[in-house]
């Protein structure tokens, strides 16, 4: 799970790009996975990946949403007040953000409550297995 997170918080310009097995993770407002040998990549392909990440959530969203069953894809996306960059730092503006958030989780317990159910799950002795054949 660590792992999963620290891939979602790859932000390049902020957060270094996070390699796991065959892939190298880098996120903007949505987790972008890159198939390839896991070393870093260019400056111009990071810019190039930042440009194309930026451009098209809502399709990959769509696409995402439609193709996945509904408790392997959660997307969480609360509207915000104000638009804020990755780097904001006024109190008032962070105090807003976590109302926001706080707002938009109230609003969407259901939605949170079965994704805790799905990761509170125990993986079974194969899933299990696969994992570390994976890994290995």
């Amino acid at each position: 799970m660590w792992q999963a997170v620290r891939a979602s918080s790859a932000a390049p310009g902020y957060f270094e790009e996070f390699p796991l097995q065959s892939d190298i993770h880098q996120t903007t407002h949505k987790l972008l996975c890159f198939r390839g040998p896991t070393t870093s990549t260019s400056l111009l392909t990071k810019i190039n990946n930042l440009i194309t990440s930026a451009t098209d959530t809502e399709g990959v969203h769509t696409l995402l949403d439609e193709l996945l069953p509904p408790d392997v894809y959660f997307r969480f996306n609360p509207m915000l007040n104000a638009e804020v960059s990755l780097d904001e730092n006024r109190p008032e503006t962070l105090d807003q953000l976590v109302k926001d958030t706080q707002d938009y989780l109230d609003r969407n317990q259901p939605k949170v409550a079965k994704l805790c159910s799905v990761l509170g799950k125990e993986r079974s002795t194969v899933g299990q297995a696969k994992d570390w054949m994976r890994l290995t």
